[in-house]
């Protein structure tokens, strides 16, 4: 895999097909993610961000900056974990600087992982999300 990482003028790494290593995928995050195939193997570590949702975060979430992004990996690794109504997709929630932040991470066949959705959040859906699972207030 290493092979296959390019630097971009001090921009940051992309592999051959253009996806951004944008978070790792902590031991905690990994015990929820089920396996896909068989035999059972546990996802890749490092959660990508593709170009096409790249384009659609700039879109859809044109606060969310580099420091945004730079927290994903203490989201992930210390964020409320749930599993969301789509298969292979989990949801993270996270308070940072008086703002609630939540990203979707999906699995793919290959148990690569990928972040579809990062954007700040209302306590709604925060609230929707414990209610959806049973989960209580932390």
């Amino acid at each position: 895999a290493n092979a296959d990482i390019v630097k971009i003028k001090d921009q940051g790494f992309k592999d051959r097909l253009g996806h951004l290593p944008v978070a790792l995928f902590g031991d905690r995050a990994r015990a929820q993610m089920k396996p896909l195939t068989e035999p059972k193997v546990t996802p890749t570590r490092l959660v990508l961000l593709s170009p096409e949702n790249a384009v659609k975060q700039v879109g859809h979430h044109p606060t969310i900056g580099m420091s945004d992004y730079r927290s994903l990996d203490e989201m992930i690794e210390k964020g409320e974990i749930f599993e969301s109504r789509k298969a292979h997709h989990l949801l993270f929630f996270r308070k940072f600087n008086g703002q609630l932040y939540e990203a979707v991470v999906k699995q793919t066949r290959n148990n690569e992982l990928f972040l579809l959705s990062f954007h700040r959040a209302h306590r709604r859906n925060l609230e929707a999300a414990r209610q959806r699972t049973g989960t209580s207030p932390k």
